[in-house]
């Protein structure tokens, strides 16, 4: 499980690539989905998330960065990579995970 404001040991590479994709996206004038609405990504509604993770796997240009960061980061809140990775008391994902590949802007 992931710190709040810490990035793990382990997931500091894909952080640097995550982070190398949104400083080209920006460059290039690109907005990620979770830029443009950042509250409908880690909002408390469920329903929120999943339209959020499924605008994210449609449109999002850094999606397999993001997801790579996630999964490396043990993110247990929001939408990462497509995926609703909240995790309630039971222990139960929100969604299941997807396979993902890079998108491009439309």
């Amino acid at each position: 499980m992931s710190t709040a404001g810490q990035i793990a040991p382990g997931a500091l590479t894909a952080w640097h690539d995550l982070t190398a994709r949104l400083i080209v996206l920006d460059d290039e004038g690109v907005m990620t989905p979770c830029a443009a609405d950042p509250e409908a990504f880690i909002g408390e509604d469920r329903g929120d998330r999943e339209h959020a993770a499924e605008v994210c796997r449609r449109t999002c240009p850094a999606l397999d960065a993001c997801a790579r960061f996630a999964d490396a980061q043990g993110e247990t809140w929001g939408v990462w990579g497509g995926t609703d990775r909240t995790t309630y008391p039971s222990g139960r994902k929100a969604t299941t995970s997807t396979t993902t590949t890079e998108r491009t802007p439309a």
